[in-house]
């Protein structure tokens, strides 16, 4: 999907996190959310996510957030989604 608003990967995928806490359906327990592997949190351009479900089943997702290739301004967000 393509996004405008935040106008940061930074604060899309923290508001991208906040949604995956507050609003999985079906998730039994906390969803872990893994910051990424950098210093600087301006940088960050992915999360991971994990949880089990109301059947038992793992499953894990990332999103990865980076700057449109074709306009200034938007951001391109790919979000996987896998169960176990």
């Amino acid at each position: 999907m393509v996004v405008t608003s935040p106008a940061s990967a930074a604060k899309i995928l923290e508001l991208i996190a906040k949604q995956l806490v507050s609003g999985t359906p079906h998730a039994i327990g906390a969803v872990s959310v893994t910051p990424p592997r950098t210093k600087n949190a301006e940088d960050q351009s992915e999360i991971q996510w994990d949880f089990r479900d109301d059947q038992g089943r793992a499953w894990h997702g990332a999103a990865i957030v980076e700057p449109s290739p074709r306009e200034t301004g938007r951001f391109t967000v790919t979000m996987k989604l896998a169960h176990q």
